[in-house]
């Protein structure tokens, strides 16, 4: 589903997003990416680009534009997809996912 601009930002205004963050080597947000919840590979998104002053963690500017969602956005970072992480259960016990 390929959104144009203004559908793309009422969109995200109005609507469950997801969103893939980008750290530069100090550890600070140098990327956000943003997508409508069902954004696929190669859909569009809006991205946010921080610059900072020096090395500190003061934003010096920021830059707003547009590119496209990766499906590598998605996929969940490997603390969350061991067996513990997995294995949801309810107050008393009873397992909430199938395995």
């Amino acid at each position: 589903m390929s959104l144009s601009k203004t559908e793309l930002l009422l969109t995200i205004q109005n609507e469950i997003t997801k969103d893939h963050l980008e750290f530069d080597a100090f550890d600070r947000i140098s990327k956000i990416y943003i997508a409508p919840s069902d954004a696929v590979d190669g859909d569009r998104c809006l991205v946010k680009e921080f610059i900072y002053h020096g090395l500190s963690e003061i934003v010096k500017g920021r830059k707003e534009g547009y590119s496209l969602w990766s499906s590598s956005f998605d996929e969940l970072p490997d603390f969350l997809t061991d067996d513990l992480s997995n294995h949801l259960t309810d107050d008393v016990g009873n397992s909430l996912v199938e395995f």
